[in-house]
């Protein structure tokens, strides 16, 4: 009988340590000011909160006026405030983005800009080991170079001077269409059903550049420890 109580317990301590990935997903297809109405961003982000919830249970989507700066912002710092430091947080998001006169760069949500000093305002108060951002937003590459946390790892789909493209052939943005296509499998270099970060990133610089021209160049920004970060289980697809 103590056997099984001790095992169960143990059982049980173990479950509790287990680490959690939570992912936010945000995108914005149509805004307030209805002439920044894009295509295929909401579907780009519903398409990866799929994708998502085959490797968690803890998948939030916002969307068009859902997608909002306090929505936006309260539901990361939720996020944050709950993650526990054996954690993984995971921020998406497909939009408009920007760069102003004094080159501060943010995240254009449904109503107004989400500056990156904000984002990252909400990731230190987080205890969270591990901190993923996938970005796909015009001028998002160089422009959160300033902004990043050193505990914060950024896929941007972009360079800070460069655009990031749709195609209405794919479907989708060539970076989100490439984050998709490389979590089915096609990233996975080494074959051993585990995708790492910078797996990731090599897969979709690779077909972003040759898929855009040459005009657009995705942007890892990471430390050594977070380019290793296992973001995906092909083994649960």
């Amino acid at each position: 009988m103590r056997l099984l109580i001790f095992t169960l317990s143990l059982l049980f301590m173990l479950g509790a340590n287990a680490q959690k990935t939570y992912v936010l997903v945000v995108g914005v297809s149509s805004y307030q000011d209805s002439r920044m109405n894009v295509t295929q961003t909401t579907k780009n982000a519903k398409s990866f909160a799929q994708k998502m919830k085959t490797q968690t249970p803890d998948v939030s989507i916002l969307t068009s006026s859902y997608a909002n700066h306090d929505n936006v912002l309260a539901k990361l710092k939720a996020i944050c405030r709950g993650a526990r430091s054996t954690d993984r947080i995971v921020f998406y998001f497909a939009g408009h983005g920007g760069v102003d006169e004094t080159q501060t760069g943010c995240i254009c949500a449904y109503d107004e800009p989400i500056y990156y000093s904000e984002l990252m305002s909400c990731f230190k108060q987080s205890k969270a080991k591990e901190k993923i951002m996938l970005v796909e937003a015009c001028h998002s590459g160089s422009t959160l170079t300033s902004y990043i946390d050193p505990g914060v790892t950024c896929l941007a789909s972009s360079r800070m001077n460069e655009y990031s493209y749709y195609h209405d052939l794919i479907g989708a943005g060539y970076f989100s269409n490439a984050v998709l296509v490389g979590l089915q499998g096609k990233a996975d270099a080494n074959k051993d059903m585990k995708i790492t970060v910078r797996e990731l990133y090599n897969f979709v610089y690779s077909y972003v550049v040759g898929k855009s021209g040459k005009q657009q160049h995705p942007q890892l920004i990471s430390s050594k420890a977070g380019q290793s970060i296992i973001l995906f289980d092909c083994s649960k697809l």
